[in-house]
């Protein structure tokens, strides 16, 4: 039996393509999406002895909305709702007249004061990314005044000038009620602009945020008695808790 001779060497030679190969992602913590936040804060503003004190707080609900630009830029903004500034007393007196018995007048002292104004909060602020969890921003705030907390005080003094009754009245009133109870003597503006710098610190799913805020402009005027006008300005520290929504996996 003879086998045909072949015309061709068979080629044992295996020739080997190369693909491109995807390289994996790197784990970050900073996500490519708008990320929303959900909590409440704290501010502490300043109080009657010209100070910052944790007894001048208030706990207020909002939300941030946490928009990348680039890989180290964010947009922050978001809505705080019921921010009450505890400020120092933004207050008029009256002295009225009673009776007059030999020469000794009997009289009352009528004191009219701001205690609380209620805000609003509408922030906008660009942050820089010192890592994957820990940000650090500045930008403007833009706060609606709602609602102030307004303060009546009656002292009534005797022919001695001797204290003999006082009383106190609080009311929530609205910036327009507030006036009328002022006599006019009192403006106070519905929009203000404050300058912001804060830092935010992300862990997992919580977002813990800390800043400063200060009002471009003065907030309240008043006249006293003496026609004199007093100048009142926002200032306050805020720290806030949030936790990141998710609307699908």
């Amino acid at each position: 039996t003879t086998l045909p001779t072949l015309s061709n060497r068979i080629d044992t030679a295996t020739h080997l393509t190369s693909s491109l190969v995807i390289p994996k992602k790197s784990k970050n913590n900073v996500s490519g999406k708008v990320q929303f936040f959900a909590g409440a804060g704290i501010s502490i503003s300043e109080g009657d002895k010209n100070s910052f004190s944790l007894h001048n707080f208030n706990i207020h609900p909002g939300f941030t909305l946490v928009i990348p630009v680039t890989k180290k830029l964010s947009l922050h903004t978001g809505l705080w709702a019921f921010a009450t500034l505890h400020k120092k007393e933004a207050s008029t007196k009256e002295r009225q007249l009673v009776n007059m018995i030999n020469g000794n007048p009997s009289y009352d002292i009528n004191t009219t004061s701001i205690v609380k104004a209620s805000y609003f909060d509408l922030p906008l602020t660009i942050h820089y990314s010192i890592n994957p969890s820990w940000s650090v921003g500045s930008g403007l705030q833009l706060s609606k005044l709602y609602r102030i907390n307004v303060k009546e005080k009656k002292e009534s003094y005797d022919y001695n000038n001797l204290l003999f009754s006082s009383t106190v009245n609080q009311i929530n009133s609205t910036p327009a009620r507030a006036a009328a109870m002022f006599q006019k003597k009192v403006e106070v503006k519905q929009y203000e602009p404050r300058f912001v710098v804060e830092t935010n610190f992300n862990y997992h799913n919580w977002l813990f945020s800390a800043g400063y805020y200060y009002g471009l402009d003065k907030t309240i005027t008043l006249k006293d008695a003496n026609n004199l006008s007093h100048l009142y300005r926002n200032e306050y520290f805020k720290c806030g808790l949030q936790y990141r929504i998710r609307w699908n996996k």
